[in-house]
């Protein structure tokens, strides 16, 4: 008898120790949990350096359009799931479907907006604004101001540290640079990768 209370005292230190530890490591966890919360929500500024091509429609048997080819620069915040920004891009695009060379040169800008989900893994994006022709075309003079969308319903995020690597194989965007008289128009499938980060 007298060997069973240390040993009684013995089992409940370590019962007591063993609570004490799982305590710990939950709040450590519930700790880790809301700190990556915390980070989720809070207000973000982000930069991306992008380059785009209609890839899949040169693929397709539209050779020139490997000709045209545009970069471009966003700047925006965001907060969560979801980012707003502002975007300037500069461009050389060319029609496939005639026989002369019908090319020019545009500057597109506006705003934008992006939701991420399967945890920052994948996004969807949506661009409005205006393109300007930068140089004459049929009896349109260079400075004509028009319209830009583009639709991007899918794309993949490869994160690489404090930067992450954005593919887009498919995107579908309208730059109609002349409307008056006889529109000018150049309607694209695209493929846009950019490389960028959150700060």
């Amino acid at each position: 008898m007298k060997f069973l209370v240390p040993a009684m005292l013995l089992v409940a230190s370590q019962l007591l120790t063993t609570q004490v530890v799982a305590d710990v490591t939950a709040d450590s966890r519930k700790s880790d949990v809301l700190s990556a919360s915390s980070k989720s929500d809070r207000w973000r500024f982000t930069a991306d350096f992008e380059l785009n091509t209609p890839l899949i429609g040169a693929l397709a048997g539209g050779d020139r359009l490997l000709n045209t080819r545009a970069a471009g620069l966003r700047l925006g915040a965001g907060k969560g799931r979801f980012n707003i920004f502002g975007f300037a891009e500069r461009g050389h695009f060319e029609a496939p479907s005639y026989d002369e060379d019908v090319s020019n040169d545009l500057f597109s800008a506006g705003m934008g907006g992006t939701v991420s989900y399967f945890h920052h893994r994948m996004r969807s994006m949506l661009l409005l604004g205006t393109t300007v022709l930068l140089t004459e075309s049929f009896q349109n003079e260079r400075g004509t101001i028009g319209f830009y969308s583009e639709i991007r319903p899918a794309g993949f995020e490869i994160p690489f540290g404090d930067f992450n690597l954005q593919i887009y194989p498919i995107t579908l965007s309208w730059l109609i640079p002349v409307l008056q008289n006889i529109p000018l128009f150049y309607v694209h499938y695209r493929t846009a990768i950019s490389i960028g980060g959150a700060f």
